[in-house]
């Protein structure tokens, strides 16, 4: 059962979407592809262009013979999950602030109009039903992960394109996912997954179609594509050693000796518990993992340390050996902080040059809201060669893929040269090369003097060697 996809000599209408050569692709019935590829290969000019997206002006798409219509190809990918919950409009913490949260539908209103199938098997394995009564602002990421998931599954498509499909999902609901996306094609819809690394690669896929620098090779079967490791390697650029000095902070910060102090911490919102009796101290130089599943609470830990939360006023929290409430600014401690986070990703809009959204790293803004000294652009272009991004400085934030932006993220997080480095989820969306890379970047920033590191990652792999200590929600 399935349907069969044909690309005949598509030619995309925008010469910046074009690929090296006219694209054809021929998926037969029964068929699970994985499109796979470094960051900036071309995987979404191609997924736009089967879904229409991207128009064309020479060739076709078709499905069993059909041209294809509206609906016929849905492609999710994680920069679009707050679109699916109707939060466009939302800013970035909204969700940490309860007074604007009534804004926000409630899950239940936004999958009103599939709600005779709220209680199938899909809305099962997903765990629907339990965020029936929650805003969506309210969601973790990985539950509005399997939100967007669930709702576009709703829609019916024959095809269902998912970029990265794991992103944002512990262990447990990695599973559920899976669980859900095995079940699709009894209901007549055929996947089709786009991937950044190998291990990223979806158990049920059955052939894979590798992508570099827009130039498509020809369909493999998955198990012969995974023995090719010759091939694989030269998809995948080789990885060169990290700068071990790099550049130097613009001013000094005075020393501390404890970075995070929390004493009986709890959150709540609208009588609905986040955090509870959370004790934990940061001492400087440590090297700490968060861990706990979806909904745990972690964003909303994180963001009591980096000033986005006002319920940190009402709670006993000590941040660089200061108690929040006796005077000091946001803006002291977010000098003293670099972090990125799957929300920061999310929220981050503005269609300004890759450079100038490093820079505003220094001014701790989402966007640049004042002109960049010469000495700051200086500097964010120092560090985006540390993480090999120089070629992305002039290039338009939204107009990057996925993973080229979250490396640009990541190098924002870093170009402060804080003493306090909080990253969560940082390797979304990377190919291996630039994870390798940020890898060995984390490990040799941390050999720094008197440097602080927080990591959240639902995999143990891209944990760093230096982490020694663990903070389990």
């Amino acid at each position: 059962m399935g349907h069969r996809l044909c690309v005949r000599n598509a030619v995309p209408m925008m010469p910046r979407m074009a690929m090296d050569a006219p694209i054809n692709i021929e998926i037969e019935q029964g068929c699970t592809l994985c499109v796979i590829g470094p960051n900036g290969a071309g995987k979404s000019i191609l997924t736009s262009i089967l879904t229409g997206d991207c128009p064309i002006r020479e060739g076709g798409v078709t499905i069993d013979g059909s041209s294809v219509t509206h609906g016929d190809i849905i492609t999710l990918s994680f920069r679009d999950i707050y679109s699916a919950a109707q939060l466009r409009d939302m800013y970035y913490q909204q969700r940490f602030n309860s007074f604007n949260s009534d804004e926000s539908p409630m899950v239940a209103e936004v999958l009103e109009e599939y709600a005779g199938a709220l209680y199938g098997r899909m809305a099962d394995v997903c765990g629907i039903e339990d965020m029936l009564d929650k805003r969506t602002i309210a969601l973790s990421s990985g539950q509005t992960r399997k939100l967007h998931i669930y709702r576009a599954v709703m829609k019916k498509p024959k095809y269902l394109i998912i970029e990265n499909p794991f992103i944002g999902l512990d262990s447990a609901s990695r599973e559920q996912v899976g669980e859900m996306l095995a079940v699709l094609p009894s209901m007549g819809i055929v996947c089709m997954y786009a991937v950044s690394d190998v291990e990223d690669i979806p158990y049920d896929a059955t052939h894979v179609l590798p992508v570099k620098e827009r130039h498509i090779f020809p369909v493999q079967e998955k198990d012969v594509f995974m023995k090719d490791t010759l091939f694989i390697h030269s998809l995948f650029q080789n990885v060169e050693k990290s700068y071990d000095v790099f550049p130097s902070p613009l001013y000094d910060l005075p020393s501390y000796d404890v970075a995070v102090e929390m004493k009986d911490v709890g959150v709540s919102y609208g009588g609905r518990e986040i955090l509870r009796d959370v004790n934990w101290t940061v001492r400087v130089g440590e090297k700490w993992s968060l861990t706990g599943g979806n909904g745990s609470g972690k964003s909303t830990l994180l963001s009591l340390i980096c000033g986005d939360n006002p319920q940190a006023y009402a709670n006993d929290i000590t941040l660089f050996d200061r108690r929040r409430g006796t005077g000091e600014s946001i803006w002291d401690i977010k000098k003293r902080i670099g972090y990125v986070s799957p929300e920061m990703h999310t929220c981050y809009m503005e269609d300004i040059k890759c450079i100038e959204v490093v820079a505003s790293g220094l001014y701790d803004t989402i966007g640049l809201f004042r002109r960049p000294t010469a000495e700051h652009l200086s500097l964010s272009r120092e560090w985006l060669a540390v993480f090999g991004a120089e070629a992305l400085a002039e290039k338009p934030f939204l107009s990057t893929s996925f993973g080229e932006q979250r490396l640009v993220l990541l190098v924002r997080a870093f170009v402060k040269n804080p003493q306090l480095l909080i990253l969560d989820e940082p390797f979304h969306g990377l190919d291996s090369v630039c994870k390798a890379r940020v890898q060995m970047i984390i490990e040799d920033f941390c050999t720094q003097k008197d440097k602080t590191l927080i990591m959240v990652s639902h995999y143990e792999r891209d944990i760093p060697s230096c982490v020694t200590l663990n903070k389990r929600l």
